[in-house]
C-alpha cells in the first residue's frame, strides 16, 4: 500500500497556497480523489452535490477530497478548481495520469474513497456520496464492500 506521499506527489493545493499531502491528510478519517472535469455535464452536476454535501457535514465527519483534474489546459483547470472548497493535485504533477490509470478512470466524475492508510474503501465514491450526503455512514466501508460485491455478482 503506497503512502499518501508516493500516491499524491510532494505538494497539493490548498486555498491558502501548497501543502505536503502527509499534513494536510493527516488525522483524517478517509480521502477522496476526485477525478472531475469541468466542462462535462455529469462532472458540474456533480461537483455542485458533493460541495455541498462536504460544506454541510462530509468535511465535518472527516473526508478530505482532492481533486485529480481532468482538464485539458491549466486555464481550465484553474477555472474549474476555483469552484470547489477542497484540495487538489498541481494541474502539472505527473500524479495525475498516473492515478487516473491505477484507479482505472475512463471519464469523471469518478470519486474514490481511501482509509487514513491509503487503502481503498471505494472507486465507487459518487454512488456512496448521492445516496448518503449527510455522511452517516461514513467512511462507508461496509457499504461499499456490500455495493462492490453485488457490481461482482451481477457482472
Amino acid at each position: 500500500m503506497a503512502t499518501f506521499g508516493e500516491l499524491l506527489g510532494p505538494s497539493l493545493l490548498s486555498r491558502e497556497g501548497e501543502v505536503a499531502p502527509t499534513d494536510a491528510l493527516s488525522n483524517c478519517g478517509a480521502v477522496g480523489l476526485y477525478f472531475a472535469t469541468g466542462g462535462v455535464p455529469e462532472c458540474i452536476d456533480f461537483t455542485a452535490k458533493l460541495a455541498e454535501a462536504y460544506n454541510d457535514a462530509l468535511e465535518d465527519r472527516g473526508l478530505v477530497i482532492v481533486l485529480v483534474s481532468r482538464d485539458a489546459s491549466e486555464a481550465d483547470f484553474e477555472d474549474h478548481y476555483g469552484l470547489m472548497p477542497w484540495l487538489a493535485l498541481p494541474f502539472a504533477a505527473e500524479q495525475r495520469d498516473a492515478l487516473a490509470s491505477r484507479f482505472e478512470v475512463e471519464q469523471g466524475p469518478q470519486l474514490v474513497i481511501l482509509g487514513p492508510e491509503g487503502e481503498v474503501i471505494s472507486t465507487q465514491g459518487v454512488t456512496l456520496v448521492s445516496s448518503d450526503p449527510s455522511g452517516e455512514g461514513f467512511p462507508w466501508k461496509e457499504r461499499a464492500t456490500e455495493q462492490e460485491g453485488a457490481e461482482e455478482a451481477e457482472g
